[in-house]
């Protein structure tokens, strides 16, 4: 505390900024230093609290303990030479050194090889094993597959704008159409015609797209591709400096259109400069490909099969690519985007024209937010990029297969621009709301013209169960859509007569599923539980609900009536908390329900939504974002505490920054959704697949329609060991700094701004919202306790996973019954309610005796 107070809060003026900010990075490399291996010690102090709580700690467990103990000094070492810097550097320096003296001398052994020599000889020494991931059709088939998608959600898009755009935004008409039509054709040749298959470390470009099959050289693509690209990134520049021009009071914006169109071309020929390396390249043939090798020796035997465009030759030449010529261009489009994002917000929020009515002024601040959300949200994906290439940079172990993946995640920006347009701004999301409803009432009336036919052959029909999930039957709702539209069919329609076939082979037909149910499945020794069933888990979460519901409405009414005065600025964050606190039990206890199968990485909903026909993936759509709100209403609840402390140094005092700060965090928490992206398309072999995990999960695993969310054991780990945690910890460093910062003005600055009594009261209140967060997440803690136990004894049987649910579950309950506890106002109001509802009671009684 000490050196964070003379560091940070306090610094010695005689000390230079470059001293000091030396001896604030020195800080955090011992303190880093210190609590990672020091992390590893907490194992044993789990160890005790798991024997208290179970009394099932094993000696094999006891000793695992130790032996992670015993990596102590492994790990301090370690934090020591990453932590400093200028240990860091040594160390990469005597890396790079060592590899370029040995690197390449045992694969690469003369200058004057072939490279059919090269690949018959010295490619055979390298260790590669075959990844779907990494070939050329891992990255071709699921980015064809990505623009199927895309390409109708895209006309959609260009529809609903073109038909559906208010009068009050039809001077950002144009601008949005023409943003839609860069990125779409970006996407159409990204994903369709070129398909970059990306050497990265090699430098060097391979097309797999249909330009490929028709002869299209590599070097056309790829100038061709970053044209494309350019066009994109100047068109996303030219929606906010329209946004910006058309503000009356700017000064600043550009008046004449002969002057706007100077200016984007300025910009424009300024950014395609950087084309000039790849117009001077030269690949040299298979020389290129050669000098390539000396960087990578061990490519993906595509390197070899195909004609390469090797971009540079040259290491120091792609670094000042990189490094140097990328960061000005970048440079230079931020700061365009900087000067028109000022210039609105200053015009729209700070010194808006009073001319201007306050709807008008609200609907443009609206618009310009959702502008910014349409932005922000698919370049976000474009940041995997910038992660991969820093990765590569202090790893340099950057394999094929996640450049792949980076290139396939890039690939789905269109999808989630399209999505962004339709889902930020209000007037196109209504007229999306209005489609889907006129169409789901076709789709009743279609249904009801059926049933109420006189075919023939509609007594036939009878027996087969008609209310089905049409949506798992694609051909079924072919034969129903074409023929059953508006009138009967008759007895001579071939499609008719096709009907009964149709629900055959959808409804009869035997898979795989079901021959392991009928065979292997019945050798798994498994006796019924009724905790274990579906049943186990409904029926309690439902009764669970049932009771938290009343009190979080009683909760809700009485921080609405009886919060004091002094309470008055954090009324709505801790009842936005609430809200999001009972929101989310809504969705678990009642909504959705969660059945799962943890070690098949199965997903069941068993609440309303199963009842309604709502897919499993529409269900954890909403229920993992749901979740994240839940996380960030506390961050929220404790960075509004502590910015209302007037001598705290560190609060964010504008608005419109507390509304950025809190997005960007939700937006991080957010790459939990990529979950979503990892869920296979063949669920019937991902079952299977998820079966020689766990092969004899309970029965309402083949009876129900299970969603396979990850089948891959390493995507298993990878989410529970590195994803996870560092959410985890991500959320926990923002909660530590608020209540960090709150702690420090409250109880050690020696401010006099305010008086004692209300520094009293700030302390009480502070306290009690440090319990209204730990009792009901001590939940949770519970849930790491069984899980970890479980998971160590690779014993997490169906009835602890249920457990867990039914116990999160009980986490609205302890939420309302803390707030109205840990609070004295609310605790007062309770209080009162109850003495009178006992006076009453008192009164009437003797008038009654009487």
């Amino acid at each position: 505390m000490c050196t964070i107070y003379y560091l940070y809060i306090a610094p010695e003026k005689s000390t230079s900024v470059e001293t000091r900010r030396s001896q604030q990075k020195f800080f955090m490399g011992i303190f880093l230093q210190t609590s990672i291996p020091l992390g590893i010690l907490l194992f044993l102090v789990l160890v005790g609290c798991l024997d208290g709580i179970t009394r099932e700690v094993t000696q094999g467990m006891t000793n695992f303990m130790f032996l992670l103990c015993a990596t102590h000094g492994i790990v301090a070492s370690v934090a020591v030479l990453v932590v400093h810097r200028s240990y860091r550097e040594a160390v990469w320096k005597l890396i790079r050194k060592k590899r370029d003296q040995n690197s390449f001398s045992s694969i690469f052994e003369s200058k004057m090889l072939s490279l059919e020599e090269y690949y018959a000889t010295n490619y055979s020494r390298c260790n590669l094993t075959y990844s779907f991931l990494a070939s050329w059709q891992g990255l071709a088939y699921p980015s064809h597959a990505t623009q199927v998608i895309a390409l109708p959600i895209q006309i959609f898009t260009f529809y609903i704008i073109w038909k559906y755009t208010p009068m009050a935004m039809k001077g950002m008409k144009w601008p949005i159409l023409i943003n839609l039509f860069s990125y779409s054709l970006l996407e159409f040749l990204f994903c369709t015609m070129s398909t970059p298959y990306v050497f990265f470390r090699n430098m060097a470009f391979l097309g797999v797209g249909l330009f490929h099959l028709m002869g299209v050289s590599n070097r056309f693509q790829l100038i061709f591709g970053f044209i494309v690209s350019l066009i994109t990134l100047s068109s996303y520049l030219y929606v906010f400096e329209c946004r910006n021009h058309l503000l009356v009071m700017n000064r600043f914006k550009i008046v004449k259109k002969r002057h706007r169109i100077m200016y984007h071309s300025l910009i424009y020929v300024f950014n395609i400069s950087l084309l000039y390396p790849l117009l001077t390249s030269s690949t040299k043939g298979n020389d290129g490909k050669l000098d390539s090798l000396k960087i990578e020796p061990c490519p993906t035997k595509e390197f070899f099969e195909n004609d390469i465009f090797v971009v540079f030759t040259d290491v120091e030449a792609f670094h000042i690519l990189i490094w140097v010529l990328i960061p000005i261009l970048l440079t230079n489009v931020v700061v365009n985007f900087l000067f028109h994002i000022t210039c609105t917000i200053y015009y729209l929020y700070i010194a808006p024209e009073k001319s201007t009515s306050s709807e008008t002024r609200r609907n443009q601040q609206k618009f310009f937010v959702g502008i910014i959300l349409q932005t922000s949200i698919p370049t976000g994906i474009l940041l995997f990029f910038v992660v991969a290439f820093c990765f590569d940079g202090l790893t340099h172990n950057l394999t094929q297969g996640m450049t792949n993946f980076v290139v396939i995640l890039a690939a789905t920006h269109g999808i989630a621009a399209s999505c962004a347009v339709l889902a930020v701004h209000r007037s196109y999301r209504d007229a999306v709301w209005k489609l889907i409803r006129k169409m789901r009432d076709q789709k009743f009336t279609t249904f009801e013209s059926f049933e109420t036919c006189n075919s023939p052959y509609s007594e036939n029909l009878q027996p087969i169960n008609f209310n089905v999930n049409l949506s798992f039957h694609p051909l079924l709702l072919f034969f129903l859509s074409t023929k059953l539209r508006s009138s009967c069919p008759s007895r001579h329609n071939t499609h008719l007569f096709l009907l009964p076939l149709v629900f055959f082979f959808a409804h009869y037909m035997p898979s795989k599923i079901e021959e392991y149910y009928a065979t292997n499945y019945s050798k798994c020794n498994l006796t019924y539980s009724f905790l274990a069933s579906w049943q186990g888990l409904a029926y309690t979460a439902h009764s669970i609900q049932v009771i938290a519901l009343p009190l979080q409405i009683f909760t809700f009414y009485v921080m609405m009536r009886n919060t004091p005065t002094e309470m008055k600025p954090m009324k709505w964050p801790l009842l936005i908390n609430h809200f999001c606190c009972c929101l989310f039990d809504f969705i678990l206890c009642t909504m959705s329900t969660p059945y799962f199968f943890f070690q098949n990485t199965g997903f069941l909903g068993v609440g309303l939504f199963n009842y309604l026909g709502i897919s499993h993936f529409i269900q954890l759509a909403v229920g993992i974002p749901l979740c994240l709100l839940m996380t960030g209403s506390y961050i929220y609840m404790f960075e509004s505490r502590s910015n209302i402390l007037p001598m705290n140094r560190f609060r964010i005092k504008s608005t419109s920054k507390r509304v950025i700060y809190h997005l960007f965090i939700y937006l991080v928490s957010s790459t939990l959704l990529t979950l979503l992206l990892r869920i296979p398309h063949d669920q019937e072999a991902a079952k299977l697949e998820s079966l020689m995990i766990e092969p004899c999960p309970t029965r309402e695993f083949f009876i129900s329609d299970v969603l396979i969310v990850m089948p891959d054991i390493h995507a298993i780990r990878f989410t529970l060991f590195i994803h996870g945690p560092l959410l985890s910890i991500h959320v926990g460093l923002h909660v530590i700094f608020h209540v960090s910062c709150t702690v420090y003005c409250l109880y050690i600055s020696s401010a006099n701004s305010i008086s004692p009594e209300t520094r009293k009261n700030q302390k009480k209140f502070f306290i009690a919202i440090i319990f209204q967060t730990i009792i009901p997440l001590s939940f949770l803690l519970v849930i790491l306790v069984i899980l970890i136990s479980t998971g160590i004894r690779e014993t997490v049987t169906q009835e602890v996973m249920n457990l867990t649910i039914i116990i999160f579950a009980m986490h609205g309950i302890s939420e309302s019954i803390t707030v109205l506890l840990v609070h004295g106002s609310y605790r007062k109001a309770v209080w009162r309610m109850m003495m009178l509802r006992g006076y009453v009671n008192k009164v009437s009684n003797k008038r009654s005796g009487q």
